[in-house]
C-alpha cells in the first residue's frame, strides 16, 4: 500500500501536470487568437476564402459553394478552419474573422455574376457567439448595401448545429431577421448529438447539411428508408437537405430520388460526377463548368 507521503507526492505531481496542460492550452488559444486578430487587422491579403462546391445530385454540376476561411500567418504558416476554429469560435477574433468572410463572399458574388455563373448561393460559416454578441442581421444588411449586392438570396449564412442546443430561442430570432433580408440560411452537422432532428422543428432555416455518417444511411439494409424519412421530415418544414460524403454514383442516384437538393462528394468518390478539391480559390470556383453530366 502506498504511504501517505507518496500519495501526497503523486497528487502534487498530478496537479502540476494538469496546470501545465491548462497553461499550454491557454497559450495555444491566446497565440492563435493573436494571429487571427493580426491577420484581420492587417487587411485582406493575410486572409482568403476557399470554395467547396455543392453539386446537384442528378446533373452533378456545381449549384452552390460553401466557404472556409484560411488565415496566412507569417509566424504560424497557413491556418485552416480546423486549426483555429475551436480557439477563435468564442472570441472577438472569431467574430471579426466571420465578419470579414461575410463581406468577402458578398464581393465574390459579383465575380460569379460577371462570369455568367448561375449559382444558388455562397455560404459562409459564422460562430454561435455572433448570435448572442452581435446584431448579425444588421451587419449582413449593411454589407449587402455597401457591396451593392442586389441578389441577397445568393448569400447564405451557416450556423453550427450546436447553436440549437445552446440557445434555440435566440437562433430562431436571428434566422427570422435574416429571412427578412432575403438571405439564405443553413444549419450544419445536423441529425447528430450536436443537433438532434427534433431541435430543427419550428426553425426557419432554408437548408440543413448532414454529415457522411448520416449520408451513409442511404445504403443501410436494415433501415433502407431512414434517410428518406429524414429528408421528408425536413422537406415538410420547408428545409432542403444537403448530404456530405457520397462515394459513388449509385448513392447519388438514391440521394436524388430521396429528394436531396445537393451533395459534397467524399474524397473517396468515384463515378461520372465532378470531383474537385474542397478548397478551390475564387478563380478556380468561377471557372468551373455547368454542363450537364449524367
Amino acid at each position: 500500500m502506498a504511504s501517505a507521503s507518496s500519495l501526497s507526492e503523486q497528487s502534487a505531481n498530478t496537479t502540476v501536470a494538469t496546470e501545465s496542460v491548462t497553461e499550454a492550452a491557454d497559450f495555444v488559444k491566446e497565440t492563435v487568437d493573436a494571429y487571427v486578430r493580426m491577420s484581420v487587422k492587417s487587411g485582406l491579403t493575410p486572409i482568403s476564402l476557399r470554395y467547396c462546391p455543392i453539386y446537384h445530385p442528378y446533373r452533378k454540376t456545381p449549384i452552390a459553394y460553401i466557404t472556409s476561411t484560411v488565415v496566412n500567418s507569417i509566424m504560424m504558416g497557413t491556418l485552416d478552419e480546423e486549426q483555429y476554429a475551436s480557439t477563435a469560435a468564442n472570441s472577438d477574433a472569431g467574430i471579426k474573422l466571420a465578419e470579414w468572410s461575410i463581406r468577402q463572399a458578398a464581393r465574390d458574388l459579383h465575380a460569379f455574376a460577371a462570369a455568367g455563373r448561375h449559382i444558388e448561393y455562397i455560404a459562409v460559416h459564422v460562430p454561435s457567439i455572433m448570435v448572442s454578441r452581435c446584431d448579425l442581421a444588421y451587419y449582413v444588411g449593411s454589407v449587402l448595401d455597401e457591396e451593392r449586392v442586389r441578389t441577397p438570396e445568393k448569400l447564405c449564412i451557416c450556423f453550427p448545429g450546436t447553436l440549437l442546443l445552446e440557445n434555440k430561442k435566440a437562433a430562431r430570432a436571428a434566422l427570422l431577421d435574416l429571412k427578412l433580408l432575403k438571405v439564405k440560411t443553413m444549419m450544419l452537422d445536423c441529425a447528430t448529438d450536436n443537433c438532434p432532428m427534433a431541435r430543427l422543428y419550428d426553425i426557419p432555416v432554408d437548408t440543413v447539411m448532414v454529415g457522411p455518417q448520416i449520408t451513409a444511411m442511404i445504403d443501410d439494409r436494415d433501415r433502407p428508408q431512414a434517410l428518406q424519412a429524414l429528408v421528408n421530415y425536413l422537406s415538410a418544414m420547408g428545409q432542403g437537405t444537403v448530404c456530405d460524403g457520397p462515394e459513388n454514383d449509385d448513392q447519388l442516384n438514391k440521394l436524388y430520388h430521396a429528394g436531396v437538393v445537393g451533395y459534397i462528394p467524399s474524397d473517396l468518390y468515384h463515378g461520372n460526377g465532378m470531383k474537385t478539391r474542397r478548397d478551390l480559390t475564387l478563380d478556380e470556383a468561377v471557372e468551373q463548368g455547368e454542363d450537364l453530366i449524367v
